[in-house]
């Protein structure tokens, strides 16, 4: 099986009899199953994957468990499945400690069919486990075959944001009901008067002529007996847009219902020609500019039984967007707060301006009363005039406290609300736009606003916040904090660059810098296993992957290197994050294909095209010299040696030799054009220079050190401890100083509070990362954003190399907890939940004594770090106990099995559990 579990001969069958035995004879389980996962999903909807694959944790009071054997079962009603009946698929007891992505090896699994299921586990002494609480999964449309409806619209396409409704009856008791819906660019579902679920912006958006998402919502609570009404709401979004390719003039909408009645029956409500069509309050709506929303032409109760549409228009069939049908199973964007302002200003009559406190991403929400007629609008921005001046060191421009729009470029931000002036208080907020924004300045307001009147909602992608980081040291929590908001302002079902301009575009450089980052913070697995498939949908015929993904037609198809380098980076990072082997299978020959067009553009191996770093401190863009061709040289290398490496895991031999020799062919190329053997320098000399080949492990044996002192004195001595990389370098420094142990350096960089650096941005105001270092201190704002996230990559120098949680194996499945106590710091902490459960790391330091705090997830097994400070004779305790003294390891503390000297550290065997390690003389 591909998922390595196997039960061989004789041995097996007996070792399954002798866990059977051991269920009989075991008394209470010491170990519970929990966080039951499907698709890294919790209870899904709408898998569409034929062997879908199961995860799970282990939770126990004791130290020390692994799991030893496990049993699934797959059932089609709760009821077998609580009876212990896996009439799809009983796995039986298969010795394994595998509990990440199992696949599934039963029966096959129907569309539009619920199962249930649930896990058991043994440990190493043959204790088992109760059985896991069962869950459920629910599959989507697995064929296209199975939609039974057509694409519909409405006539005119001069209407930007139709409604579309229909009747239909009920007249027995429902067992089930569960909708597939794509509507196009965006869609919001209705029944009987109510919205469904609480997704915003859906579907995430995608080259729609090569792949659409579609959603599946349980809609049974929103059925009643007898005469039922559903309806869309659709908006443009990237399907039709002035700055993007054009899909489609009309946008389209494609809808299955599919009810199962108590009595066995079934029947299907579809989307077709019988559907009714209009024109919503929506009179334009733009993903940059906005919307603009008529209130006097509302029809209440438009989506109601109650409501006549005899006026309406019947809906019309239109072509298909083309794209194959793909369940929508990364996290949907919703809104995730609220925000009230911190302040409101009145710079001119009838204009005022609210501060939100925090630079983010979604829309404002309005509370108004007035006349019918009376326009309201909401125009939004990063920055107003003071804040412009204060950033460029200059004198203000205009009116201190207006806005700022010139960092929106050509994106007009604005939402414009028209009262309908009923009596009583109107709320208004948008549904197909969003903006990246701390300012809102409203205009036409009837009467004067306060505090109360307007609210801003955070809107993204709903990855769950995972991770946990915070220290002693107030800068690294605020560019953490920072980092935090840049991350999710740029989740909007894609991976996107700023949230304010005309741009929120896929880039793939962004991306793959910050994509460890993000993966500490939030749970990324589904969400990126989606924009993989993305670029795999970009991908042209010549192996060749675009710098922006999805690519909707706004920028040149020709890209970069150290951009396209994405695709082979995040596919392996999820493989390491997530011990996720299938990801590999998947994207194994279109990455094939990338390294061989990559070879096709190579002069002798070294690629002579690119971007360079980018936006370096005081530096628009790179000069066009050695800097850039050795950056796309270093990720053609790494591309080598990342396939080499999953051809070995893929058990593909013949491959492994041919990608290892390109790599080394690559890295031989790479000393020859850019190594200076005499000065131990590479390139231009620069930090990003000298940082790539150190952080790639490319340098030839023997010159490491001399290549990292240069490296050290260029930023100690030639730049006082700061930067002077943009963002492919800055990513090489967090990886290669504490790589080659000079976390003191990577410390000092990142503790600085002048320019360039993290703590300047956050010293001018900043309350996510910028675009350049500088902000607008040395460009104007039409390459200037300030809510940018790739320079996030610091945030893994916290977690790893401070609080000092890392990985050893994929997965987790073997932890290192090595943490650095650096400068003036005088405690850490990092939390993070991985595929085997949470780990945590949290020290504090006194004097000379550490306390360093761990927690280990079942089935998974650490080395723990405990900094011994220089202390000669160092003791180390566990809760008391002594587990080192004298110069040597002391037994007898559960789950320790080892311990020796590493360096300043005593290295520490430990097994799943948690731990209060403490040092003294």
């Amino acid at each position: 099986m591909k998922t390595g579990i196997k039960l061989i001969g004789l041995f097996a069958i007996c070792m399954s009899f002798a866990v059977m035995a051991c269920v009989q004879q075991a008394g209470a389980a010491k170990v519970t199953v929990e966080n039951l996962r499907v698709e890294y999903l919790s209870n899904p909807l709408g898998i569409d994957v034929e062997h879908p694959r199961f995860t799970w944790v282990l939770r126990s009071v004791d130290r020390g468990v692994n799991q030893f054997a496990y049993r699934i079962l797959v059932a089609r009603t709760r009821s077998n499945a609580m009876n212990n009946q896996g009439d799809l698929w009983d796995s039986g007891i298969l010795q394994s400690d595998k509990s990440v992505n199992v696949k599934y090896a039963g029966s096959s699994l129907e569309s539009g069919q619920k199962y249930y299921w649930k896990v058991k586990v043994w440990d190493a002494t043959d204790t088992p486990s109760d059985w896991s609480k069962i869950a459920t999964f629910q599959m989507g449309l697995l064929n296209r075959s199975d939609w039974e409806g057509t694409w519909i619209s409405n006539e005119d396409t001069f209407v930007t944001s139709p409604l579309l409704r229909k009747e239909f009856r009920v007249n027995k008791p429902v067992r089930s009901a569960y909708v597939f819906i794509v509507g196009l660019g965006y869609y919001e579902l209705y029944f009987n008067g109510e919205k469904v679920g609480d997704h915003v912006l859906d579907p995430g958006t995608t080259e729609y002529d090569k792949r659409v998402l579609y959603e599946t919502y349980d809609v049974a609570d929103y059925l009643s007996d007898g005469v039922n009404a559903v309806g869309a709401w659709l908006g443009k979004g990237y399907y039709k847009h002035r700055t993007t390719k054009t899909y489609g003039h009309r946008m389209p909408l494609l809808l299955q219902m599919n009810i199962t009645f108590t009595d066995g029956s079934t029947m299907s409500v579809v989307s077709d020609q019988s559907w009714k069509t209009d024109a919503s309050p929506i009179l334009e709506n733009s993903i940059y500019d906005g919307e603009v929303y008529d209130a006097r032409m509302e029809q209440p109760g438009w989506c109601t039984t109650a409501f006549g549409d005899s006026e309406w228009a019947d809906a019309v069939d239109v072509e298909a967007p083309g794209g194959w049908l793909d369940s929508q199973l990364m996290p949907p964007i919703k809104v995730t707060k609220t925000l009230r302002p911190v302040a409101m200003t009145n710079p001119e009559e009838g204009v005022y301006v609210f501060d939100f406190g925090q630079n983010m991403t979604g829309w404002p929400r309005l509370f108004v009363d007035g006349p019918r007629g009376a326009k309201v609008t909401l125009r939004t921005a990063e920055i107003t005039n003071r804040d412009m001046a204060f950033m460029q060191d200059t004198a203000v421009v205009g009116n201190p406290e207006l806005i700022d729009t010139a960092p929106n470029r050509s994106a007009e931000a604005t939402d414009v609300y028209i009262l309908k002036g009923a009596g009583g208080t109107e709320v208004y907020e948008p549904r197909f736009t969003y903006h990246g924004y701390r300012y809102v300045q409203v205009e036409g307001f009837p009467g004067e606003p306060d505090l109360k009147s307007l609210e801003a909602r955070v809107v993204h992608s709903a990855v769950p916040h995972t991770g946990r980081f915070e220290s002693s040291n107030t800068l690294f929590n605020q560019i953490h904090e920072n980092i935090l908001w840049g991350q999710v302002s740029n989740l909007h079902s894609k991976p996107t660059d700023c949230p304010q301009r005309d741009e929120r575009a896929g880039w793939m450089g962004d991306a793959h810098l910050t994509a460890e980052e993000a993966m500490h913070n939030f749970d990324m697995a589904a969400f990126y296993t989606n924009w993989l498939e993305d670029i795999k949908d970009a991908q042209q015929d010549s192996g060749f992957v675009p710098d922006v993904v999805p690519h909707h037609g706004k920028y040149p198809i020709k890209g970069t290197p150290a951009w396209q380098a994405a695709y082979p980076l995040v596919t392996w990072y999820m493989y390491q994050y997530h011990d996720d082997v299938r990801i590999l299978e998947e994207h194994y020959q279109p990455l094939a294909d990338w390294l061989q067009y990559m070879g096709w553009t190579a002069n002798n191996h070294i690629i002579e095209w690119g971007r360079g770093d980018w936006v370096p401190p005081e530096t628009a863009y790179s000069p066009i010299d050695d800097s850039e061709w050795l950056t796309s040289t270093a990720y053609y290398y790494e591309g080598a040696v990342i396939q080499a490496k999953m051809a070995e895991i893929l058990g593909k031999s013949g491959d492994v030799d041919k990608y290892q020799q390109l790599a080394e062919d690559i890295k031989d190329a790479f000393n020859d054009r850019f190594f200076n053997a005499s000065t131990n320098q590479y390139g231009t000399g620069s930090q990003t220079s000298n940082a790539f080949p150190l952080y790639l492990d490319m340098i030839p044996e023997g010159h490491n050190q001399a290549v990292l002192q240069h490296l050290v004195d260029n930023v100690m001595q030639e730049h006082n401890g700061h930067l002077t990389t943009g963002i492919l370098g800055t990513k090489a420094l967090v990886e290669a100083l504490p790589e080659y142990g000079r976390n003191e350096v990577m410390y000092t960089i990142a503790n600085q509070t002048t320019f360039p650096g993290w703590g300047y941005m956050i010293c001018r105001g900043a309350t996510t990362l910028w675009e350049r270092w500088g902000g607008y201190r040395y460009f104007g704002p039409a390459m200037n954003s300030l809510n940018h996230i790739m320079f996030g990559s610091v945030d893994e120098f916290f977690y790893r190399n401070i609080a000092g949680v890392d990985m050893a194996s994929p997965g987790f499945k073997d932890i290192i907890i090595k943490p650095n106590i650096l400068g003036d710091m005088t405690s850490a902490k990092g939390h993070i939940a991985t595929v085997h459960g949470p780990v945590t790391a949290k020290w504090s330091k006194q004097g000379n004594s550490v306390t360093l705090f761990v927690a280990i997830p079942g089935n998974t097994s650490a080395t723990v770090y405990v900094p011994t400070l220089g202390m000669q004779n160092v003791q180390v305790t566990e809760n008391g106990a002594p587990v080192w003294q004298e110069g040597s390891y002391v037994e007898g503390v559960p789950g320790i099995t080892g311990a020796t000297v590493d360096g300043d550290y005593i290295a520490i065997k430990a097994g799943s559990g948690t731990y209060q390690f403490h040092t003294a003389n």
